[in-house]
């Protein structure tokens, strides 16, 4: 595929080269494709990546404005994601807790175990 890529008037000579002035395509970050199941870990990691990516497409002279409205879209919709997750899983903990207090409780509090301990200290 033939694409012309045009940014102005010299914008892509660097004094410091030797060679000709020839017009380079940008390259492009690499966004991968979600998994269907990441841990919190790992969406934190790449949550991170895309702010690196987006930190260093900003900094550029050449701006490529598309990619970095991808990049927050992505940033934005992983930070989403995250807080999703993390109240999915702490709405899980508080199931788990209200469906079973009571067996944990009367374990804690009624274990009458005692007496098994004083006939066996007992002749």
């Amino acid at each position: 595929m033939n694409e012309v890529y045009y940014y102005g008037q010299n914008s892509c000579y660097d004094s410091n080269s030797i060679g000709f002035n020839q017009l380079q395509p940008p390259q492009s970050p690499v966004i991968h494709q979600l998994p269907h199941e990441l841990s919190i870990q790992e969406m934190e990691d790449l949550k991170q990546q895309y702010f690196d990516e987006l930190q260093r497409l900003s900094n550029l002279e050449y701006r490529d404005e598309i990619k970095i409205a991808k990049l927050k879209e992505n940033f934005n919709g992983m930070s989403i994601e995250i807080r999703k997750k993390e109240k999915l899983l702490q709405e899980a903990q508080w199931a788990y807790l209200s469906t079973h207090p009571s067996k944990r409780l009367l374990s804690f509090c009624f274990d009458d175990d005692d007496e098994d301990y004083t006939s066996a200290i007992t002749p």
